[in-house]
């Protein structure tokens, strides 16, 4: 019967056998030790009672461990199922484990978005405007102005200029109307 030390083992052959490069193999051992911690006894026994239980661990897991957000949780449970499926499909046959050539992933470099500074105005659905995606550096102020149908944003980036913020002014004070009295 396969054991929860099996993957340990198995991870160790594919390092040795350049599987998984070094860092990926760390980040591995990593999850399996985080969910190490949580198992009972027919779990570390059984890789089939521990696959059968993943999800109710992966529960506690994450209510033992309140550091953790549940995108590092989901990341983690990712990586476990990736050990168990990697161990089922080559791990179980020596021949298919020095068959194993493993996916290499190709990474592209992210373009930067500008760091610009956008004013957007609305009022009611009488304006169209494009919806801003998010920068780094930058200070966002939502101002609702007369109610629910008109709406201010200013995105500004964090270092604005003391002549920046002047020209904004600027800007806003020529778009301003004079307000009607309507009192008697």
């Amino acid at each position: 019967m396969k054991n929860f030390a099996t993957l340990y083992n198995f991870l160790d052959r594919a390092i040795k056998n350049r599987n998984y490069p070094q860092n990926t193999a760390l980040g591995l051992r990593a999850a399996l030790n985080l969910f190490k911690n949580e198992l009972n006894e027919d779990e570390l026994n059984s890789l089939d009672v521990f696959k059968s239980h993943i999800d109710v661990i992966t529960q506690t897991v994450f209510s033992k461990n309140k550091k953790l957000n549940s995108r590092s949780l989901e990341e983690y449970k990712s990586r476990v199922k990736k050990v168990l499926r990697d161990y089922e499909e080559y791990g179980v046959d020596n021949a298919k484990m020095s068959n194993w050539i493993p996916k290499s992933r190709s990474t592209t470099a992210r373009k930067r978005a500008p760091t610009s500074s956008v004013i957007e105005m609305k009022s009611g659905e009488s304006q169209n405007h494009t919806p801003f995606i998010s920068h780094t550096n930058m200070h966002r102020i939502d101002l609702a102005l007369r109610g629910a149908d008109t709406k201010f944003t200013l995105i500004i980036p964090h270092d604005i200029k003391k002549t920046e913020c002047e020209t904004l002014k600027n800007i806003l004070d020529s778009l301003c109307r004079e307000e009607k009295n309507n009192h008697v």
